[in-house]
């Protein structure tokens, strides 16, 4: 259940379908989706998080998109609520991922 919830999520960049909308696609409740998902030990904003943080690092690694840019591809409200959880998923600002990428360029971050 978590892959196909995971495939739903990537399915359209830039835009995360909520739980209650990944639910009808699969043509079950929320609370069921919410249950398997917990059977498997992760949860709906885990899977999201998760993806964010691939994209996020796919991003970095491959454009010369503004951290601001990147942000609000990803969801974020700002691009500090984007710094500050790249940091706590890599150990690194934006910035320095993509000094350590190869990728020199665009950033504020």
């Amino acid at each position: 259940m978590s892959r196909r919830v995971y495939a739903e999520l990537t399915r359209t960049p830039g835009r995360f379908p909520s739980i209650d909308e990944i639910a009808a696609g699969l043509c079950i409740n929320a609370r069921t989706l919410r249950r398997r998902l917990n059977e498997e030990g992760t949860t709906y904003l885990e899977l999201l998080a998760s993806v964010r943080q691939a994209l996020a690092v796919d991003y970095l690694s491959t454009s010369f998109l503004e951290v601001d840019d990147i942000a609000a591809a990803l969801g974020f409200s700002d691009a500090a609520s984007f710094r500050h959880a790249f940091k706590r998923w890599t150990g690194r600002t934006p910035n320095e991922y993509r000094a350590g990428a190869g990728t020199a360029g665009a950033g504020t971050g």
